[in-house]
């Protein structure tokens, strides 16, 4: 794990006490894991090149902000924002937050297991089901952040189409940037587009939303427009977070079940499931105690 172990020891240097409490989560992982784990390194490695210890600070300030939203979150039972205008004004809009947030969010994919965990699940059986099918050519990710996600698909699927809409220009330039390093930028077209407001005429073969319905006011509205968008053979990956506080989230799913009842009352019905619980907690006890758990899905439309 010789890429991890350069982010890890950056982590040891920036943020000891961090660094003590993940080595024995990272202990326990299987050889698998501990491979692919290595592999996401080795992308962040060539996304953040020389800015790497900056990033690894990003990282840590993101986890501070993160705490304050939790401390929020467990005094109230509510997130801080409750608008989209909020969270563009404050958030979205605001470049160098952005930088910092970004960057944050991309060293969370090596350091919380949940996050780690829903790039497993998309790998292996998502990009597995849709490589089979090579009449299944359009693809969009819908907010692509990080980047981890379109170039997984390009590296894997290199003759499929693929856009990526966001709505922050700060986060598409995050995304563009990371695309260039993993050098798969010419096979993605990024788009600034609210979707609310994607044309009619737009259909796909697949469509992943990962980390998106927290941000809205109205995810249930978003779902069901997206279910006119997706071909009848189509899959649906959508990764959501359950009583996760942070920043830019608005909409607060308080169980696995509320997700799974929204998806299917919007015209989905959920092929294949999986619940991954924050680093540090067994899934019976982020249940009990209200701490996040990410609920990630592959859907169709219902028939």
């Amino acid at each position: 794990m010789k890429n991890f172990e350069i982010i890890a020891n950056l982590l040891k240097e920036i943020w000891p006490e961090h660094h003590a409490k993940l080595t024995s989560e990272i202990c326990q992982l299987s050889s698998d894991d501990a491979f692919l784990l290595d592999y996401i390194a080795e992308k962040i490695i060539l996304i953040k090149k020389d800015k790497l210890k900056q990033a690894i600070k990003n990282y840590k300030q993101t986890c501070a902000v993160i705490v304050q939203e939790e401390i929020h979150f467990r005094r109230t039972q509510s997130y801080r924002l409750k608008t989209e205008q909020q969270a563009d004004t404050e958030i979205y809009s605001n470049s160098s937050f952005m930088d910092m947030y970004l960057d944050g969010l991309l060293i969370s994919q090596l350091f919380w297991s949940n996050h780690f965990k829903v790039f497993q699940f998309f790998c292996s059986s998502f990009l597995t089901q849709i490589s089979k099918d090579d009449t299944l050519n359009r693809f969009v990710e819908i907010g692509p952040g990080h980047g981890l996600f379109l170039s997984e698909i390009v590296k894997k699927l290199p003759s499929r189409e693929c856009l990526g809409y966001d709505i922050s220009e700060s986060s598409l330039r995050h995304t563009s940037q990371a695309l260039q390093s993993l050098e798969c930028a010419a096979n993605v077209q990024l788009i600034n587009k609210d979707i609310y407001n994607l044309p009619t005429d737009q259909n796909f073969d697949a469509i992943i939303l990962s980390e998106v319905l927290e941000h809205l006011e109205a995810p249930q509205e978003i779902l069901t427009k997206l279910s006119h968008h997706l071909t009848p053979k189509g899959l649906l990956f959508i990764n959501v977070p359950v009583c996760s506080p942070a920043p830019d989230h608005i909409y607060l799913f308080k169980t696995p079940n509320e997700v799974q009842d929204m998806i299917t009352s919007c015209g989905f019905r959920v092929n294949e499931t999986r619940y991954f619980p924050m680093t540090g907690y067994s899934l019976e006890r982020a249940i009990k105690s209200q701490a996040t758990i990410s609920v990630a899905a592959i859907c169709q439309l219902s028939t």
